[in-house]
């Protein structure tokens, strides 16, 4: 029986369409209450920091991606609905909108997308019109339902293929799998080519870039027999595009990580059952941030954006929330 994921960070609450929303600065702001395990965290993190609420009433918050001119794009998955922050709140952006998953920016400022329901990459200009489909085939096989991708500044898109789309049906439209296996992605939008980068995982799901470009980490969240433990992997990118010396970076303490984000120094920021778990490059625990009690806790999946790329914006189950940081996200 295949695993699900949401079964290993919790089980996400609520299931209305209601979406409350809250003012730019939020609604009912809490302390920070980090765990510091080392004192590069603090250094990350604003002393007068509070935890902000901006929206409330969502089925399952997931692939947040700040768009300049826009605000926040995100994705209430299991409502099959695109969504906008913005300082005067939150709205429904595009519906249906196949059950999209995580949401990423091209160099040329448009938006790219995971979709479940369809099982392609498509794009759309920023603002969601002109929606095109990139890729949806390998091998004349349907993919199985992307996830989660990252764009490379050569414009190359990357991304995840679990199967997560197909076996959770309040994720997908239904249809039977093809492929034989989850794989990890190459897509180059001009040759139209598509490259399997890696085949070494159960259900690959988070996928990021480190700053130069020179390091891609990929989340397992897949347990069992296998090529490893729920956690992180990272690679080294090769001029060729191929990934080479993978390596464990480090085990995922609270559940699983889903999607993770890195910023400026390389440092990840990622989701846990918990909360989120501030990781050094290297892989070494710097604390937790928690977001809120049992299900509440629960992250998905965060991005940096904002005017300035400071504030952390996080997909926690039914809420989406938002910390102002004291770094940046990387250049992408």
């Amino acid at each position: 029986m295949p695993l699900d994921r949401r079964h290993l960070l919790g089980t996400a609450l609520g299931s209305g369409l209601f979406y409350s929303t809250a003012s730019a600065q939020g609604s009912s702001p809490s302390s920070l209450q980090p765990r510091i395990e080392d004192e590069r965290l603090r250094a990350l993190l604003r002393p007068d920091a509070r935890l902000l609420v901006l929206a409330e009433g969502l089925k399952w918050a997931e692939g947040p991606v700040w768009v300049p001119g826009q605000g926040l794009v995100f994705s209430d998955v299991r409502a099959d609905a695109e969504m906008l922050w913005q300082p005067s709140g939150v709205r429904v952006r595009r519906s249906p909108a196949a059950h999209s998953n995580g949401h990423a920016l091209t160099p040329d400022g448009r938006v790219v997308l995971a979709e479940h329901g369809t099982r392609c990459i498509s794009r759309t200009e920023a603002d969601g019109s002109n929606r095109a489909v990139l890729v949806e085939r390998y091998e004349g096989k349907r993919l199985n339902s992307p996830n989660d991708l990252t764009v490379k500044r050569d414009g190359t898109i990357w991304f995840t293929d679990p199967v997560y789309g197909l076996t959770q049906v309040e994720e997908s439209y239904g249809n039977a799998l093809e492929l034989a296996h989850s794989y990890v992605y190459r897509f180059d939008p001009v040759t139209e080519a598509l490259e399997v980068v890696s085949g070494d995982f159960i259900q690959p799901n988070g996928i990021a870039f480190s700053p130069d470009e020179s390091v891609l980490y990929v989340s397992e969240s897949a347990g069992g027999d296998g090529p490893g433990p729920l956690g992180v992997f990272a690679h080294t990118v090769g001029s060729d595009g191929k990934l080479r010396d993978r390596r464990f970076l480090f085990k995922a303490e609270h559940g699983m990580v889903d999607g993770f984000r890195v910023d400026r120094d390389g440092n990840l920021w990622c989701s846990s059952g918990v909360g989120i778990e501030v990781r050094a490059p290297d892989g070494k625990r710097l604390g937790l941030i928690p977001v809120g009690e049992g299900k509440q806790g629960l992250v998905g999946n965060l991005a940096f954006g904002g005017e300035d790329g400071s504030r952390l914006f996080i997909c926690a189950s039914t809420r989406l929330l938002a910390l102002d940081t004291a770094t940046r996200g990387a250049a992408g």
